[in-house]
């Protein structure tokens, strides 16, 4: 590819453009707790897991990116899911479609990999780059040879369409290892938050018998002898049963 500064909108069959910068509305990975409160429609169909290479000539380490899609409203999704190398990103489904709609706004002119930065919810310096990389991979985006750092949208993505649809129709869903890590760290964060409530109620309690028994030894020594009747005096009438006949 040679270098340019302008070219066409790329155009797709099976896709919806946008005109306007589109908010973020890829979905994340479920916690268990969410997937109990979550539509049953919400899953997301694995088409295909691949490795691809970082954007930069520079980066080192392979990178992994899975392709879904959603029945329910028919959206193809991508996602980075592993970095063989150093940098954090995120694991969000991006939808396609949010993508198409920032590459179009941009009217063929060249972009860098931080114009898909406002696709994400969550943190990471190398979610824009990282998905550039994916959406190289696919075919959806090209680099310029002399700026490999400069990417534009493929004019031609009939291929990718194409793949996609034979995907839809074979109903292809791939093992989803990515929630089922998530589900695991969930179940030990949830069990490390239980032993810490364990920890915490039992030192409460041994406090608690602590200070009960620091009250109790603290208590005066005639304090158990306050409710006892007083002796009665030897010269009582019960005592004494005599008396009454001498006075008589």
């Amino acid at each position: 590819m040679t270098s340019r500064t302008k070219r066409k909108p790329a155009a797709t069959a099976t896709t919806k453009r946008k005109t306007d910068p589109p908010q973020p509305s890829s979905p994340v990975d479920p916690t268990p707790e969410d997937q109990q409160a979550a539509s049953p429609v919400s899953t997301i169909r694995i088409f295909k897991k691949a490795t691809c290479s970082k954007l930069s000539p520079r980066g080192n380490g392979e990178l992994t990116y899975h392709l879904g899609y959603r029945d329910e409203d028919g959206q193809v999704l991508l996602r980075v899911t592993g970095n063989a190398s150093s940098g954090y990103f995120s694991q969000e489904w991006i939808a396609l479609e949010d993508i198409e709609a920032l590459m179009t706004a941009e009217n063929g002119h060249g972009f860098k990999a931080i114009l898909f930065k406002p696709l994400y919810q969550q943190k990471g310096a190398n979610n824009h780059g990282f998905l550039g990389a994916a959406l190289k991979a696919e075919g959806i985006v090209e680099v310029d040879e002399e700026q490999p750092l400069v990417m534009y949208a493929v004019e031609d993505r009939t291929a990718f369409d194409e793949k996609v649809a034979t995907l839809v129709e074979e109903g292809t869903a791939l093992h989803d290892d990515v929630a089922e890590e998530n589900a695991r760290k969930e179940a030990r964060k949830q069990e490390r938050l239980a032993e810490q409530q364990r920890r915490r109620e039992a030192r409460m309690a041994q406090e608690q018998a602590a200070a009960d028994a620091k009250s109790a030894d603290s208590l005066p020594a005639t304090d158990a002898a306050t409710d006892e009747e007083p002796p009665e005096s030897p010269d009582s009438d019960t005592e004494n049963p005599d008396s009454k006949a001498a006075e008589g």
